[in-house]
């Protein structure tokens, strides 16, 4: 794993008292939410973010999570399927959904798989020690959304709501709403972001995508988030952070939230 003992700590009761010392200390309350974004990060600056947004979906008993985030590399036009059929945690293992992803990928050629992808992605990675301290080991269905085109967006939300619309689901998001860059353009960048979800429901998020100037690398797995979580559902922004850092002798920033679809 790429981020155990850097990014969050490989001992499991170190990892489970951080977990359980930042869900105490969120003030979000459980709630009814099927859908949440989430920062991807250092537990040391995003855990309390994450645990926020976890916590109001504390209510459902999912069979099944859907695990969204983008690809490192930029490339587009597919969303990317493990073959793994179980990823790995300090807490044990979490299996994947194999029988959907075997369906995606009969689906349309966007879907493809690509082990190597997901094995190099610390940003689903991060998301799951959380999922697997606070639900067990419930299913997984992790996919790595790579820059789509609005159709291609449409396209996925729809075939992913319709091969789980009879089960219980909730959908996680690993999301950042910038990248790095000065703190007066993250800053910005962010806003874009978070008034394009506030002020768009379901598919129409989709018509003002491509208007979005600088957008995060993220753009697209929150777009199909946005759209699993259905037109009436109403985003929450719970929280917003920015964590900023030395590059070059310059300042470059990076802002990130806790969002929860209610």
């Amino acid at each position: 794993m790429l981020a155990e003992g850097l990014y969050y700590e490989s001992d499991p009761e170190q990892l489970r008292k951080s977990l359980q010392r930042a869900l105490a200390n969120t003030s979000a309350t459980p709630g009814h939410s099927r859908t949440v974004v989430a920062p991807y990060g250092a537990y040391s600056i995003t855990l309390p973010y994450v645990m926020k947004a976890l916590r109001t979906v504390l209510d459902r008993r999912p069979e099944m999570i859907i695990l969204l985030a983008a690809p490192h590399a930029d490339t587009r036009g597919r969303v990317l399927l493990p073959e793994s059929t179980s990823f790995s945690t300090p807490f044990g293992e979490l299996p994947i959904e194999t029988e959907t992803l075997s369906s995606l990928a009969k689906s349309s050629t966007i879907f493809q798989f690509d082990e190597v992808a997901h094995l190099q992605n610390h940003s689903l990675e991060l998301m799951l020690p959380p999922l697997h301290y606070l639900f067990g080991p419930v299913p997984l269905l992790p996919l790595l959304v790579e820059e789509l085109t609005p159709l291609e967006i449409r396209y996925v939300a729809r075939t992913l709501s319709h091969l789980v619309m009879t089960r219980e689901v909730v959908t996680l998001v690993s999301a950042n709403l910038s990248g790095f860059t000065t703190p007066r353009e993250a800053d910005a960048r962010a806003r874009n972001m978070i008034r394009l979800i506030m002020d768009a429901p379901g598919e129409a998020i989709l018509a003002p995508l491509e208007t979005i100037s600088s957008p995060p690398r993220s753009l697209s797995p929150l777009a199909v988030g946005h759209i699993l979580a259905g037109d009436t559902t109403r985003p929450s922004l719970l929280s917003r952070g920015t964590f900023e850092t030395d590059y070059h002798g310059e300042t470059a920033s990076v802002v990130f939230a806790s969002i929860a679809y209610i």
